[in-house]
Order: structure tokens, then sequence, then C-alpha cells
């Protein structure tokens, strides 16, 4: 459950009003937007653009300029997974698209995004009610989150779609809410256990009340903070420290409070807070202290047999070296007797001088330092890892 103690309490407001089953509406809401309503400008409604709906409208709408927006790759006949959201992975990146397209046709550009805390397409505008998809935009960007919620409801009422949400048929709703493909991104399963999270959490009510997690009340950088205090602490399983209190900061948190025997809620509640504001970091034990390279590779540390089989190759490059620098200096013949012992590097060495015969009578210089160079690197991923191994970062 991603989503903030506000948009929960007003799409429940919503759902009452339209009467329809609350945990259903929020289950939309978690999947086609994970309930983030802005795009990082604060301002912005949540966008998808769709780069075979901007070519549609184009030809339809300014054909004129259908052309420019084909060469900057904005405008393509049909859907395609792998040009179609390449771009978009954040929002500075879907500022800059939608921004692109804009400059070629507003209106079209709109049209061709999918839309707020619903996702509704802007070329439904005029179907939804509106003037057009740029008056839609507009009015959901000076409205907030109610006016998404609302266009979103006037989609939902408008494709006829109530007694889908109401009696829980996902893949009838997403059939039409989310066009033909909606299996192939699985839009009915994820919806469907969606609903199942949050008929729970709503059961869970006070007084008919939501009552939120405490960590929806903490910004961005008072959750890195948390994040960076937990791996400080030896809880790396917290995952990347990026401001997102997601399932790997939940489990962290838990495993805090299970050391510290608090209650594990997974939630940042005053008493966590207060262990966490004198938590010190434990002291390895003697066993884990004294780890070595040898117990890591007893142990089957996928880790450090990677980095033998590196410095393998590392003896590999300086013995070419040190071949080659004989051969230059006369003594290859008094070195023959020890290649011939080594007989499983013998078609390595070969191919390998063949191959950098060319390179010039220095190539044997470049090996050494290359052997030193890959066999400190796998030196220092073997010191790492027996290094986390004794703060118990792996275990």
């Amino acid at each position: 459950m991603a989503l903030k103690g506000r948009i929960v309490d007003l799409v429940i407001a919503a759902a009452e009003r339209e009467e329809l089953p609350p945990a259903a509406l929020l289950a939309v809401v978690e999947v086609e937007s994970a309930g983030e309503p802005l795009e990082t400008d604060g301002r912005t409604p949540r966008l998808l653009f769709e780069r075979h709906v901007f070519h549609r409208e184009l030809a339809e709408r300014a054909p004129a300029a259908l052309k420019a927006a084909k060469k900057a790759g904005l405008a393509i006949a049909k859907w395609s997974r792998s040009t179609q959201y390449k771009d978009q992975g954040t929002s500075a990146a879907r500022l800059a698209l939608i921004a692109r397209a804009r400059a070629i046709d507003t209106e079209c550009a709109n049209r061709a995004c999918s839309w707020g805390l619903g996702q509704t397409m802007g070329f439904l505008a005029e179907e939804l009610g509106y003037l057009d998809a740029t008056h839609m935009v507009a009015q959901m960007t000076d409205g907030g989150i109610a006016a998404q919620i609302d266009m979103m409801l006037a989609e939902v009422n408008k494709k006829g779609l109530r007694d889908e949400l109401a009696r829980g048929d996902w893949a009838g709703f997403a059939r039409v809410y989310n066009g033909p493909g909606f299996a192939e991104n699985a839009y009915d399963a994820k919806m469907e256990a969606a609903h199942r999270r949050w008929q729970r959490q709503i059961a869970m009510m006070v007084d008919g009340t939501y009552v939120r997690p405490r960590h929806e009340d903490l910004t961005k950088f008072e959750i890195e903070a948390i994040q960076q205090q937990l791996v400080t602490l030896g809880y790396p399983q917290v995952g990347d420290v990026d401001g997102r209190w997601g399932r790997l900061t939940t489990g962290a948190i838990s495993a805090f409070q299970m050391h510290e025997g608090l209650p594990v809620t997974g939630d940042y509640d005053d008493a966590t807070r207060d262990a966490l504001a004198v938590a010190t970091k434990p002291e390895p034990s003697p066993a884990r202290a004294a780890t070595t390279a040898e117990d890591l590779r007893a142990a089957g540390s996928q880790t450090v047999a990677a980095a033998d089989r590196g410095r393998l190759w590392a003896k590999i490059l300086g013995f070419l070296g040190l071949a080659g620098g004989a051969e230059k200096s006369g003594a290859l013949d008094g070195a023959q007797s020890v290649l011939d012992q080594v007989q499983q590097l013998r078609p390595i060495v070969t191919a390998a001088r063949d191959v950098l015969a060319w390179v010039g009578s220095a190539w044997w210089i470049v090996a050494l330092v290359a052997g030193a160079a890959v066999w400190h690197q796998y030196g220092a991923i073997v010191k790492r890892r027996i290094a986390d191994r004794i703060e118990g970062r792996h275990v």
C-alpha cells in the first residue's frame, strides 16, 4: 500500500458519495498511479505519454505537424513496447517529453497522455464533459487531487463500470478501463490483489476513520535519514536510501523493532523513533570479527568465488607479461621448461601472443600492468566482502 493518507481520505469520501466500494476505488488508484498525483514540479498531474496516440491525434487534427513529431521520435503509428516508454522512467524525463510534444501541438500532446490518479486519457476530454484536453488538464492542475478523483469517477460512470467495481469483476473492469490488452500487463490481477489489501485495511478503520501509518507524515528527507540510520546500525536490507517507504524499509524497521524488543509494526511510531535516537551499532561477535577469505570460501560465497576467478585471469595476464619481457630480454629459452610444466596455460599463452603480436614491442608491459590492476581490484572485492561479513551486512 503506497497511498498517502490525504489521498486515501479523499478517495474514500468520493467513493462513499458515489455509493461505490471504497476499497475498489482505492485499488484502481493504487494500480493506475501508485497514488502519485503530481510530477516533481509539484503542479503537473502525473502523466504517461503515448506515442501511438500522439501519431493518431496529429494525423486527425494537425497533419502538417506529424512529420516533425515522427522525426523527433515522438509519434509512432502503432504501440511498441520497445520504444513506447523508454524515456519516461523519471518524472523529469516525463516533464521534458511532454514539453517537447507540446512544442509541436499542445492539444494533441495533452490528448496523447493519461493523466492523474486514475490515469484518464486526454482524448476522452469531450466525452467526459470537458471543452478539450487542454482544459481538462488545466482543471486538474488548478483543482488538485479532488479534481483528479472527480475525473476518474467521470470516466468510471461514463463507461458504465460501476457494477464491475461493485461486484469485484476486475477482468471486466480492466477490459474497458485499460483496453483489450489489459491482460498483458495483468491490470486485473493487480487490482484484485490491491482490492483485497484495501478491504483488510478499511476493516481496521477506527470509528469509521482511516488510521494512516505514521511514516506517511514523513518527508522524503526524513525517510532518507531513517534509512541511512538503519544502514549504519547494520540493517542494509532497507535497500536504497531513496526517501521511499516501501516493503524493504518496512522490513528493516520491523527487524530493528524485533531486535530492540518493541512491538513489531513496521511503522515509525513513537517508540521506534525514541529507540532509533539512542541505538548504537552492535559490536561483531569474536567469530565474525575473525572472518577470513577462507571462511567465506568454505561457506560457499559466490562473491569470493567470482573474485577468485578474476584473480586467475590476473595471474594469466601477469604471466603473459613476464613471458613477453623474457622474450625481449633473450631469456625466453631459459623459461621454456617452466612453460612446458604449465600445460593448461599454453593454449592461452599462444593465442594471446598471436593476437597481441601486432600491438608492438611493449605489449607485455601493458599485460603486466593490467594483470596487477585486475589482481588488486578483485583483492579489494574480497576485502569488502570480509568487511561486510564482519559488520553483519551479509549473513
